[in-house]
């Protein structure tokens, strides 16, 4: 005797084949109704070979899920779409092509949509648990792929572009991509000229977009930033972050431009300090940019693993709401705009080379014209002169940095770690050649709770570690770190120094006393003489 199970997929296999080996594809009705008569037909056949006496298997009254699953996979372009192709994640998603867009969707127990529509071609009565049982057969049948990473190809709203051959192409279910830019590509489109009645104002986008700073570096940086937006297969390493602490500067219309450019839909808005939060990173699922146009001044990151790995397009594990996690690499931009200085716990050069400062020291409060903003860059002819002339710019995968950028990274390293201000603030006025660690350690608390007496003062050991690595950068030449070999205090820590005086650290005004020998940080001036 053959099981029911086991009937419904020979038939199924076998009208599959029979159109395989004919080279058609039937329509939807067609392949129902063929794959109906032909379950019904080997079930019939079935019971009328066990005879009288035996159990008989029930008729189907319609197409079993099994064949539901059969025939969209048949019919449709259907993949298990690998997001982050280093880790061949078990959760990876359920894709199928929509022909329309030329992306594939994603399907799954929240986001059945798609499926649902596909599967009620061929069973009207399709519930719930029968989606569910349709996806894990898809599933199995369904080749597991990775999106398609050529840095050479753009998904537009019309097509794909090539930079190679700079042409357009058609949407393919071979060119595998969850996400695409909102905006047509048009080789035609122009810098026009709006003219507004109202106040009589004449508006371009070059004239506008020219005038957001006054030095050429920045504005050929900002292209580069339009640009990478649209560039989502390369890894670009840089988070941007537009910077100015007043308002109406233009950095909210630069993020709105962008935004409109790629599609609201497509964006995601994660402030830097929310990365490390349970299901914001679900967003970046199909998105081809985070922008965050207001980061809360007083917002603290206290972990920056994750939008490190997110910058650099690591794999990062995604927690999405009633699905099982799953593994992304995102390869799109991240903007976050900012009215002041980050505050992070993370001080490490590995944070701060994924910064890039771009200032915005325009103010357009005079004569403000709102319109831009709620209008012109919204206008598809904008937004596709902005995408043609992105697309035009030579190809790069660094961004520029201007010395006002290096410039601004650098004051915010210092305003962001208080151990540097110290250092900036203190060895200027040290007159001993040797700083020990638990000397500086001690200075920096009396230092901290004279600025901030409120404030939560780090350990001494948590400076002393921090001081070393900052020394080891050469962020200040003209010291050094002891090592292995600790100093004389007698040679190197003559008489009272007037800055452990002033803070009235009475245990280090004889250290000789205390210890013959320190580690700590030395003048390599002082090193050097007596070395001769």
């Amino acid at each position: 005797m053959i099981s029911r199970d086991e009937l419904i997929r020979q038939a199924c296999n076998d009208v599959i084949a029979e159109f395989l080996s004919s080279n058609q594809k039937p329509s939807a009705a067609e392949l129902r109704h063929i794959l109906y008569n032909r379950i019904f037909e080997f079930i019939e056949r079935e019971n009328v070979n066990r005879g009288k006496g035996r159990s008989r298997l029930p008729l189907p009254e319609a197409l079993p899920n099994y064949a539901v699953a059969c025939a969209i996979a048949f019919l449709e372009e259907i993949r298990i779409i690998d997001l982050a192709a280093s880790t061949r994640d078990k959760n990876n998603g359920l894709y199928i092509y929509n022909r329309t867009s030329g992306l594939y969707e994603l399907c799954s127990k929240s986001r059945g949509d798609t499926l649902m529509r596909l599967a009620m071609q061929y069973r009207t009565n399709i519930g719930a648990k029968d989606a569910a049982e349709i996806i894990s057969y898809l599933r199995v049948m369904s080749e597991v792929v990775t999106e398609t990473k050529d840095p050479n190809l753009l998904f537009v709203g019309n097509g794909i572009f090539n930079l190679t051959t700079k042409k357009l192409q058609q949407f393919s279910p071979d060119y595998v991509s969850v996400k695409k830019i909102k905006t047509c590509y048009d080789e035609n489109a122009k810098n026009v000229v709006i003219h507004n009645d109202r106040d009589g104002t004449d508006w371009d986008f070059d004239s506008w977009f020219n005038g957001l700073s006054d030095d050429p570096e920045v504005i050929k940086l900002l292209w580069q930033v339009i640009a990478a937006s649209t560039r989502t297969n390369v890894r670009w390493g840089k988070a941007i972050f537009l910077y100015s602490e007043v308002g109406n500067n233009g950095k909210g219309t630069l993020c709105r431009l962008i935004r409109n450019l790629l599609g609201d839909e497509n964006v995601a808005c994660i402030a830097i300090n929310e990365f490390s939060q349970p299901y914001m990173l679900s967003q970046l699922i199909g998105a081809t940019a985070v922008i965050c146009d207001e980061v809360d001044v007083a917002a603290y990151s206290e972990k920056n693993a994750v939008f490190k790995s997110v910058v650099t397009a690591d794999a990062v594990q995604i927690n999405v709401k009633y699905e099982d996690p799953v593994t992304v690499e995102f390869n799109g931009i991240v903007i976050e705009c900012l009215n002041g200085f980050p505050k992070s716990a993370d001080k490490s050069g590995s944070f701060y080379r994924r910064c890039l400062f771009i200032p915005f020291d325009k103010n357009y409060s005079v004569g403000e014209r709102k319109y831009i903003k709620s209008d012109y860059i919204q206008r598809p002819e904008v937004l596709q002169y902005v995408l043609k002339k992105a697309i035009e710019i030579p190809y790069f995968e660094e961004f520029d940095e201007p010395e006002v950028c290096k410039k601004l990274l650098e004051e915010y390293k210092q305003e962001n770690d208080s151990v540097i201000c110290f250092l900036e603030d203190i060895l200027p006025e040290m007159q001993w050649d040797l700083l020990p660690y638990k000397l500086l350690g001690s200075l920096y608390q009396k230092w901290y709770l004279e600025a901030n007496p409120a404030g939560r003062v780090a350990g001494i050991e948590s400076v002393s570690r921090r001081i070393r690595s900052i020394i080891r950068d050469g962020r200040f030449p003209e010291w050094t770190i002891t090592k292995e070999c600790p100093l004389d205090a007698g040679k190197y820590m003559v008489g009272i120094d007037p800055v452990v005086r002033r803070y009235e650290l009475k245990q280090w005004y004889c250290p000789k006393d205390n210890h013959k020998n320190y580690r700590g940080i030395a003048r390599i001036s002082a090193l050097e003489e007596r070395e001769l």
